[in-house]
């Protein structure tokens, strides 16, 4: 059961991000807008506060709030990265350099020095991000993407340390709730960019009906998919459910291989031949690095 809700909360994940990237092109062409309007989203978990919400000792709610502004921090990076690449590039590289940061962070942080087995791993991650690394023409590297992706990877992988700080001495329900608080007081605090006031303002004039609809869906998969994985976890094995993160870039890849064909009006990425060898060579590098650091 932990597997089937696993490998559904990942396909989920990666059905999540298709979408992103088709709002990201079609009606929200702003990042900084798009992290706005998801960071305020962060409001609704205090529909959770009446199942357990409290003020934080200071030093928790301190770290909580500021994991929520550099959680907003790292979507800033992934939108922008995502609106200059293919989502099957982009998702996985940042999903693969999120473990690469979590093992260095707890290395340069707390002196865990990284196992055989870690270090195989990052090898493996560090092999297929060069084969999903962002080209563009003449097959050069898009170097704005993969930096953008590379900063992504980094800042969630501190906002989630800073997260499991918390939670060794304070409640789960809590410190989460408080932690899109943060996202909340983060996304407020970009309006204070007249660029991002005016991208806000401009999305949400002329933005079509059907832009919401398709956003308010896509953060329903999102919940659902954060929901059915944390259920997954809780089923165990937690290592396995955690080896399945490749269901979720396959099925990036799949969604837009098929729409890329069938419907380029909503999303159109590169799938030649080269592109298609380094996509599927790097997809399945990533899910033999994840299986590795999980299982082995």
């Amino acid at each position: 059961m932990g597997i089937l809700a696993g490998s559904a909360a990942y396909a989920l994940s990666g059905i999540a991000a298709v979408i992103d990237k088709y709002l990201l092109r079609e009606h929200i062409p702003s990042a900084p807008a798009y992290a706005f309007f998801v960071g305020v989203l962060g409001l609704f978990a205090l529909a959770l506060a009446p199942f357990g919400f409290h003020i934080l000792p200071a030093a928790d709610l301190v770290l909580a709030l500021f994991s929520g502004v550099v959680f907003i921090g790292a979507l800033l990076a992934f939108y922008e990265a995502l609106r200059k690449s293919d989502s099957s590039r982009v998702v996985p590289l940042v999903g693969a350099l999120i473990p690469i940061f979590l093992i260095f962070f707890a290395w340069i942080g707390y002196g865990t020095i990284p196992t055989q087995t870690q270090l195989v791993a990052i090898a493996i991650f560090i092999a297929g991000g060069l084969f999903l690394a962002p080209r563009g023409e003449g097959r050069s590297f898009k170097v704005p993407a993969i930096v953008l992706s590379a900063v992504s990877g980094g800042l969630l992988a501190f906002s989630f340390l800073l997260l499991i700080e918390v939670f060794k001495s304070s409640p789960f329900l809590s410190a989460f709730i408080w932690s899109r608080l943060g996202s909340v007081l983060a996304a407020v605090g970009l309006l204070a960019f007249s660029g991002v006031r005016g991208a806000v303002v401009s999305t949400l004039r002329r933005a079509p009906r059907r832009s919401y609809v398709f956003f308010f869906l896509n953060k329903g998969v999102g919940a659902a998919s954060f929901f059915l994985l944390n259920f997954a976890l809780a089923l165990g094995p937690g290592n396995v459910v955690a080896s399945l993160k490749g269901i979720e870039y396959l099925t990036v890849f799949a969604l837009t291989a098929v729409m890329t064909h069938v419907a380029p009006r909503f999303i159109q990425e590169a799938f030649d031949r080269s592109s298609l060898i380094a996509k599927s060579a790097g997809i399945v590098m990533l899910a033999a690095g994840f299986i590795v650091l999980a299982v082995v």
